[in-house]
């Protein structure tokens, strides 16, 4: 179980994002393979983290990080798709 360090909801580790701290960045690491501090996020919660300052206080920063890569990787990254959406062609 991890914990969204905005919401702080416990969820499975598969449904949150990884993120990580690399040279003052935040960087997505959706395959969890980065060996790195990393935190968990929901998706939905990363536009709130910015801009309560989350990620300054997950990895312990005394400025806010560079957040242009994470958002940038949300914008572009697909919507999830419901099983009701689906439909056979």
């Amino acid at each position: 179980m991890r914990t969204c360090i905005v919401c702080r909801k416990r969820e499975n580790p598969n449904s949150l994002l990884r993120v990580i701290l690399k040279d003052g960045a935040v960087l997505a690491d959706p395959f969890k393979r980065i060996q790195s501090r990393g935190a968990s996020i929901h998706r939905t919660c990363v536009q709130m983290a910015v801009h309560r300052g989350a990620f300054r206080n997950a990895f312990k920063l005394s400025n806010s990080p560079d957040t242009t890569a994470l958002l940038a990787y949300i914008d572009e990254e697909p919507n999830e798709m419901d099983a009701k959406d689906m439909k056979l062609k």
